[in-house]
């Protein structure tokens, strides 16, 4: 499993100026204003982009850009509400007219969606050119975007080094994403040689600040014993943190030491229910494990009907083992017909899966 923490337009905080003489707070700073944006009057909370009731925050946006057309971050403000909305076509025009005035949120928020083809034609070249304009002026978040392109090599040459250095420059700068995305570099020896115990000391300061994926990752070193002795008990602190500051990944990471018995008491009905709650957060491992469990009877009576289906959910998530489960399941004909042809199938899919997550640094983060 990757571990690096990559969040497309997830709009972290920005070192920039706000614009010029900026209007007193509005109806759409309270409704579409992003907690950590510069430019959001003090005194003005924010509110995270799941969160944002579209239908009032674009209605109240339109009304600021209409009073107050020059103001940038009101049509990036209407560009985020339009895009919580479903309206990602419209929030690309309104993100455009916000980069245009400087605003760099809005050119990374360009960058993501041109690299998802939400709204526009799915567009690596522009994605590229819009995360490479944000990063230069001096965003994080977008330097952090722009590496994991040239780590995964998703429409640009494979780059570890240029990845490397837009990661250091994105610790430079501060943020706690790029330092844990730089210590998965060091971890790994991607653009740089390989440095358990740097990666430990990067980790450690990420977590710090409280950037969750850092603490899992810390988990994940006490528990393998990567460049320290392996300490499963630290391991599973590591993950309680982890769960704590909303890292999924560490529900299922636990759910495996409780159901191991290491580092601590070994409990299955404690694995179940944080395989349970992986699940429910759309994690793909947690979801192929929950079906293990059901599966095999851990902490629940067996079922392999319900195994079946979590392994087919796990497997639409792009989870190999999953695959391979159900190819088990298919060639011993546990809970279905025997089937040798579909067994391949899935053992065919699960190389291709493997094979895909082989090629990537980074699991990304489409959040907005």
């Amino acid at each position: 499993m990757s571990r690096l923490a990559l969040a497309l337009a997830a709009l972290l905080p920005l070192l920039a100026a706000p614009a010029a003489a900026a209007p007193a707070a509005t109806d759409c700073d309270v409704l579409a204003s992003y907690p950590a944006d510069p430019d959001k009057p003090a005194g003005v909370a924010g509110v995270a982009f799941a969160a944002i009731a579209a239908p009032a925050a674009v209605a109240a946006c339109r009304k600021a850009v209409a009073a107050e057309p020059k103001v940038r971050r009101f049509a990036f403000q209407l560009g985020r509400a339009l895009e919580a909305g479903g309206k990602a076509r419209d929030a690309v025009a309104w993100y455009g007219k916000a980069a245009a005035a400087g605003h760099l949120y809005a050119l990374n928020n360009l960058g993501a969606l041109y690299e998802r083809g939400e709204g526009v034609d799915k567009d690596f070249a522009k994605a590229i050119a819009f995360y490479g304009r944000a990063a230069d002026a001096g965003l994080p978040l977008a330097m952090n975007n722009l590496a994991a392109l040239y780590a995964d090599g998703e429409g640009v040459k494979k780059d570890d080094a240029k990845a490397f250095a837009l990661l250091r420059r994105s610790h430079e700068a501060g943020d706690a994403d790029g330092t844990t995305n730089l210590g998965w570099a060091y971890e790994t020896g991607a653009g740089v040689a390989r440095d358990p115990k740097r990666a430990k000391a990067l980790y450690e300061e990420a977590a710090a600040k409280g950037q969750a994926q850092a603490m899992y990752n810390l988990g994940a070193v006490y528990e393998a014993g990567t460049g320290v002795p392996a300490d499963p008990m630290a391991a599973r602190a590591w993950y309680r943190k982890a769960i704590e500051a909303g890292n999924t990944g560490a529900l299922s990471a636990l759910g495996n030491m409780y159901l191991d018995g290491r580092g601590g008491p070994k409990s299955e009905k404690e694995a179940f229910e944080l395989y349970g709650k992986a699940e429910q957060a759309g994690d793909a491992a947690g979801t192929d494990n929950l079906g293990w469990a059901y599966e095999h009877g851990l902490g629940v009576p067996a079922d392999l009907a319900k195994a079946k289906a979590l392994y087919e959910k796990a497997a639409g998530l792009n989870n190999a083992q999953a695959m391979l489960n159900l190819a088990a399941l298919y060639e011993a004909g546990r809970g279905v017909p025997r089937d040798a042809a579909q067994a391949q199938s899935w053992r065919d899919k699960a190389e291709d899966a493997e094979s895909s997550d082989d090629a990537k640094t980074a699991d990304a983060d489409d959040g907005q």
